[in-house]
Parts: C-alpha cells; sequence; structure tokens
C-alpha cells in the first residue's frame, strides 16, 4: 500500500505540545525560564521528544526511499528533506505548512506527494519539475490556483485538489492524459476551461498543449462548486466512469452525451437543469443516474433504451410525464419520486416494484437554497420515531442499504418497525453550513441559529458555523416525530453533533470537531474552523439528546472525539480506518448498534426508558 494511504492512519505527533519541532534555542530559553524551575518544561520535552522521532524518520528515509512526517506539527518543510534525491514518496499531510519551497525540484525521483490538511495559498512552478510524480494529494488547502507547469506531470494519475478555494483551473491541466482521477470538488470553479476537458474546438489553437488528450480519466468529481456550464466536447473523455455534478448552477447539459461511452455513475442533483438531453439514452452503460432536485418538467423517451440503468433519483422536480415503459423496465432495481409525482405512477396497473415515493419536506425553501431533505415514511401506522441520515462530504445521500435490512429485519422478529427516515445531504460539501446563494443574503424570516441575530436578516458568511439554514429546514421537518435518531459519518456525523440539540439520540462515526487538524475540510481560514467548533461543542452541551460517538484506534480520529463534553459516550474500535461505518457494515456490527438504537426509541415513544448503555 502507497504511504500516502499509510498516512491517513498515522497520528499526530504534538497535540498538546506548545512548540514546532523546529522550536529555536531561544524559545527553549523562554519556555524553561517560564516554567520558573530551571528545568525543561513538558512542551519542551515534548518537543525535543518529537524532533527526535522526526529526524529519525529523515535518516531512514536515505534507505527506504520513503517519507511519512504527517501529523508532526511542522510550521515550515524541514530543508534536510531536499537533500533525500532518491525519495519516492513523501507525505507531509496535516501539518500547519503555509508554504512549499522551490527546493521540492530536488526530489525528481518522488512519485507520490501528500500535502492535504495544511494551509497552503499556492504551489510553486518548480513542482512542475517532479516528471515522475503519479499522485498529488492538496485537499483541504487554501490553494487559489494551480502553476501552469502542473501540466508538465505527464505521469500524474491522480490529482485531489479537493476543498480549497480554487477559482479556475488552468488549461495546462488537460495535457496530463494518464489522470485517472481528478478531483475538484467544494471550491469556487464557475467553469472548467475548455482545453482541461479537452474541448472547445474554437479554442484548441490558442492552447499551447492543442488538444489536450485527458482520454484516460476514469472519475470528475466537480460537486459543491458554481458551475453554470459544461463545455460541449465532454464527449471526448470517453474512459470517463463516474461523473459527479451535484451541488452546481448547472442549467442544461451538453446535447451529445454519447462520447461517454464507459459511463457508468452521472450525478447531477440538486443544479437549475430544466431538462436531460436525449443523447443520455446513448450512455449503455450507466448503471446510476441521480438528477433530483433540478427543475426538470420532461424526461426523454430514450431514458427507456437503458438497459443497464439500476436506479435513477427524480425527487425535487416538476415533472409532467413519468414514461410506463421506463416504470415497467425489468433491469431498474431503485425509481426515487417525491409524493408530487406519486399520481404518475397510480395510474398503473402494474407499479414498479423497486419505486421509492418520498416526501420532500421543509419550509419549501429548498428549490432556491439547495440541499437534499427526503423523507421516506412508513407503510405502517404513522410513524412516531423518525431516523436522520446525513450524508457524508461526496455529497450523495446513504445509510439507505442499512436502514432497509434494519426495517426488514426487525419485521422478521416480529418487532416494531415504524420509523421513518429522513435522508439530508449537503451537495455542497460544506460542513451543513452553506447554500446555493453562497455569501448572498440570506431570505429575511430565516430562523436564526445560536450566535446568529433573531428576527435579521442574515448573511450566510456570518452564520456558516451554526448551519442557519439546515437548522431551521431541520426544525420544520421534525415538528411532528416525538424521537429523533440522527446518524452520520465523517461529515455527516459533525451534522449530527451540529444539530443534536434537534434530537433524542445522535450516532455518529468519526466525526471532524476540529478542523484546523484534519485534511478532511472544507476550503476555510483557521477562524472559521474555530467558530466550526465552538458551534458544534455549544450545540452538544446544549443537546438533551443520547449522545455516542464512534471511532476507530487511529489518534487523528480519537483526538476529534476526545474534544468533545465529558457527557458523549465515545467508543473506540481496534480499526485503522476513517471509513470505520463502512467497516462495521462489513463485520455486521453496524447494523446491531443502528437497530438497537432505534429499536429504544421506538419504545420511549410508546413510553419506555432508554438506555444510557452503549
Amino acid at each position: 500500500m502507497l504511504l500516502l494511504s499509510l498516512s491517513l492512519q498515522l497520528r499526530p505527533l504534538l497535540a498538546s505540545s506548545a512548540l514546532t519541532p523546529f522550536a529555536s534555542s531561544n524559545d527553549l530559553a523562554n519556555v524553561i525560564s517560564a516554567n520558573g524551575s530551571g528545568r525543561p518544561s513538558v512542551a519542551v520535552m515534548a518537543a525535543s521528544a518529537s524532533e527526535r522521532i522526526i529526524q529519525t524518520r529523515i535518516s531512514v528515509a536515505s534507505s527506504t526511499r520513503r517519507l511519512d512526517l504527517s501529523n508532526c506539527g511542522l510550521d515550515e518543510v524541514p530543508p534536510q528533506i531536499f537533500m533525500l534525491r532518491d525519495l519516492e514518496e513523501l507525505s507531509l499531510a496535516w501539518n500547519n505548512i503555509s508554504y512549499l519551497p522551490g527546493d521540492i525540484e530536488n526530489l525528481k525521483n518522488l512519485r507520490h506527494l501528500g500535502l492535504s490538511g495544511n494551509w497552503l495559498m499556492g504551489l510553486p512552478p518548480n513542482i512542475g519539475k517532479l516528471t515522475e510524480l503519479e499522485t498529488l494529494w492538496v485537499q483541504g488547502n487554501l490553494l487559489q490556483h494551480l502553476p501552469i507547469e502542473v501540466g508538465n506531470l505527464k505521469h500524474l494519475t491522480i490529482l485531489n485538489v479537493t476543498g480549497n478555494m480554487l477559482e479556475d483551473i488552468l488549461e495546462t491541466v488537460s495535457s496530463l492524459s494518464n489522470l485517472i482521477l481528478l478531483s475538484l470538488s467544494g471550491n469556487k470553479l464557475k467553469q472548467l476551461p475548455s482545453a482541461t476537458l479537452t474541448i472547445l474546438y474554437d479554442l484548441l489553437a490558442m492552447s499551447p498543449f492543442g488538444l489536450g488528450d485527458m482520454s484516460s480519466l476514469k472519475i470528475l468529481t466537480t460537486n459543491g462548486n458554481f458551475l453554470q456550464s459544461l463545455p460541449m466536447s465532454i464527449e471526448k473523455l470517453s474512459s470517463l466512469e463516474k461523473l459527479s455534478l451535484q451541488g452546481n448552477r448547472l442549467e442544461h447539459l451538453p446535447s451529445n452525451l454519447a462520447g461517454l461511452s464507459s459511463l457508468k455513475e452521472l450525478i447531477v442533483a440538486d443544479n437549475e437543469l430544466v431538462g436531460v438531453p436525449d443523447s443520455i439514452g446513448e450512455l449503455k452503460y450507466l448503471k446510476s443516474l441521480s438528477l433530483y432536485g433540478n427543475k426538470i418538467s420532461n424526461l426523454p423517451l430514450s431514458l427507456c433504451k437503458m438497459k443497464q440503468l439500476q436506479s435513477l433519483w427524480l425527487e425535487g422536480n416538476p415533472l409532467n410525464n413519468l414514461p410506463e415503459a421506463m416504470l415497467k423496465a425489468s433491469n431498474l432495481k431503485a425509481l426515487g419520486i417525491d409524493s408530487d409525482m406519486a399520481h404518475s405512477v397510480r395510474s398503473l396497473s402494474e407499479p414498479h416494484g423497486g419505486l421509492r415515493i418520498s416526501r420532500l419536506v421543509g419550509t419549501g425553501l429548498v428549490s432556491s437554497f439547495g440541499g437534499y431533505f427526503k423523507l421516506q415514511q412508513s407503510l405502517e401506522i404513522s410513524a412516531k420515531v423518525v431516523v436522520v441520515a446525513f450524508g457524508s462530504a461526496p455529497g450523495v445521500p446513504n445509510w439507505g442499504g442499512l436502514l432497509s435490512r434494519i426495517r426488514k429485519a426487525m419485521l422478521a422478529d416480529n418487532k416494531k418497525s415504524a420509523f421513518d427516515v429522513l435522508y439530508v445531504v449537503d451537495t455542497r460539501r460544506s460542513w451543513y453550513t452553506e447554500t446555493k446563494l453562497g455569501e448572498e443574503w440570506h431570505h429575511a424570516s430565516l430562523t436564526a441559529s445560536p450566535g446568529c441575530p433573531s428576527g435579521t436578516a442574515m448573511r450566510e458568511k456570518e452564520c456558516a458555523t451554526v448551519g442557519g439554514y439546515f437548522q431551521q429546514e431541520l426544525q420544520e421537518a421534525l415538528k411532528d416525530y416525538k424521537r429523533v435518531v440522527m446518524i452520520g459519518d465523517s461529515m455527516g456525523a459533525s451534522a449530527g453533533l451540529l444539530f443534536s440539540p434537534l434530537a433524542t439520540s445522535v450516532i455518529a462515526f468519526c466525526p471532524q470537531v476540529d478542523m484546523i487538524e484534519s485534511a478532511i475540510r472544507p476550503g476555510r481560514g483557521r477562524d472559521w474552523f474555530r467558530s466550526y467548533k465552538q458551534s458544534l461543542i455549544n450545540a452538544v452541551v446544549e443537546s438533551s439528546a443520547h449522545i455516542t460517538v464512534h471511532c476507530g484506534s487511529w489518534e487523528h480520529d480519537k483526538y476529534q472525539a476526545q474534544l468533545l463534553p465529558k457527557k458523549v459516550n465515545v467508543v473506540v474500535h481496534n480499526s485503522e480506518s476513517h471509513r470505520l461505518a463502512r467497516e462495521l457494515d462489513e463485520q455486521g456490527t453496524l447494523l446491531k448498534i443502528i437497530r438497537r438504537r432505534i429499536e429504544e426509541e421506538i419504545d420511549a415513544a410508546h413510553g419506555a426508558q432508554v438506555s444510557t448503555v452503549v
């Protein structure tokens, strides 16, 4: 396994240290003097021990050609690194580095470089001299631009710049012909440059890289930006298998999609689409199509030609038609519509077996402000319990499969299974703090959350730390339930804690609390992260819910959990994975954890006592 993957499992060395590992002699003297005893303080000894560990790792790397200095509290890159000219793998993730020296060009044999979770505002042009580089991870920084020299990285297969502040992607990226994964989510992009996708023929002559063939690209994610259109010649991406565009401002898709001949998953949810081109029917390998939360009134009949299509999500569109041939397609296993469309289905003599009828709930502002609030109601009696399932950073609904299995298991055991499920998704990857409107004024009637002035018009950037919009939508959606269970992992886990005052139980897996110490975060500054942390902790203090946080043995996730008030039950599992929920699901443990809490809440809704045992 690559060192960069392993770096996700290494613990922070200086979580409680007052000094960086490269403190000067004056700094040491000041701390010793402040200690008053003439003996080194605990902070000095911790810093000294950490420095020795770092120097040892650098020394060992000369023979292993691998160096992991992630989570070491570094404020700058140790200059000794640039002497390791045979180094092949380097991780500097989760530090406090704001500047990458041009001496990085000395590492000409470098194949994998991890810079995630720092404070970089730019990359040096010299990075273009790392011509052997295969993977570059820079998510969770403050990048506003990429240097044109990135186009020289001809062997690059993975470029991840998620969660930055990029306003443009240079056309030079189009020359990366070996690129397999390009992740641009959670930035400020308004358009994808023509050459980036090898398109817009009238501009090709202007590009120094000509056609710029990205024929190897398999995954392109751009969710949570401000894209208003896509280039027409996107069809050139013939190897693309997944295209994620949710949470943008797209009004149209290119008319010719047939060139995306390998596409298996297309996510265009939560945009401004008014229609879908007929050419979508030519995507013969497409298995999943997400169109929810748009302005689509008619679907093309060509959808009926898609023999591989297994799931189609249409909720939140003003649809006038729902072709019967599509509904009766034997290959379609899941079809999501909302209650406003249900009349189209009731008219069928043989409704589709995979049909999911949902209600779009909240105040009715979703079409303007975005997000996803889909309620799936129990088929039994009116439920008194609802499970709120928060989506994680990829910006799509999850937990559906697990909750469906739980319901079936409860029915098989003759248990009460009357609970509704509310799926909530932040397609903008903002940790449930932003809407489509970005920093524009909120509607003046929005309910203020703690920390926001009540009864006044609010700018989103002033109330982003408390998720005012999502909170008011949740309040409206949950007002008729006696018991509320919130579940989520990673970003979704943070949401469960942030909105815990609205719940009676919260089960959170590996949440981000202090995003200054996390690479999985939006492209924001330290002040924003501090405000978010305080708002989340304040919410937990205020909440009367039974809150349980599950994390693995990776020190990073344990550190995040330990920041929470003592009232929170923290369960540590023997796992080094941040995707703990997925791992527990594979072990068969996750279902038991969630099912037990749901059953207890159902009993409580009927007067029983809720257990405090984890």
